[in-house]
């Protein structure tokens, strides 16, 4: 499995000389030392679209963009076990749905985890023997509904079908049927 890494200061400044001396993008990765398609990926993001730098790629503003994006992209989050003492105690002791946890961490400004998250921890804990999960078993029971109604993703679910419908083609064919009759 291969190891990514980011671009660094050096290797975009590299990009930058080798791109203004009209060198093509295959090129360039050969001597960068990355795949074509990074530089590709470099250029279509970071070259600028108006303004003083339009059409020229420049290693210092895609620099500060690339640090922009990765400050704000969206952060991978461990379960804690701080987290999952909290989440107890506001299903247990305030009845508090999944949903409104994640939006209360929200609201505080609290590191925390999505309602999806809490939701797949519930249910592991009450299908898990683990001794991990052993004081977590019963909080199922403290959600609103106690147990999922549906399965997500149930295609073959038949709620809404009518038992021995008849299409519309056939009631057609049934009434002109019928008026040739009379």
């Amino acid at each position: 499995m291969q190891k990514f890494n980011q671009l660094s200061l050096e290797q975009r400044y590299q990009i930058e000389v080798l791109n203004k001396e009209g060198f093509s993008q295959t090129a360039i990765a050969c001597r960068v030392g990355v795949h074509k398609s990074t530089i590709s990926r470099e250029l279509k993001r970071n070259t600028g679209k108006r303004g003083r730098s339009a059409g020229n790629y420049s290693a210092r503003i895609a620099m500060n963009r690339a640090q922009e994006r990765h400050k704000y992209k969206p952060k991978h989050r461990r379960f804690t076990e701080v987290m999952k003492e909290q989440s107890r105690i506001w299903l247990e002791d305030e009845k508090l749905s999944p949903e409104l946890i994640a939006a209360r961490w929200r609201v505080n400004g609290q590191p925390g985890v999505s309602h999806e998250t809490l939701y797949q921890w519930i249910w592991l804990a009450k299908k898990s023997n683990h001794w991990q999960f052993r004081k977590d078993r019963g909080l199922y029971k403290h959600l609103r509904h106690g147990k999922r109604k549906r399965k997500r993703g149930n295609y073959r679910d038949s709620r809404g079908l009518i038992k021995e419908r008849v299409s519309i083609e056939k009631k057609a064919s049934r009434s002109g049927a019928e008026a040739a009759d009379r």
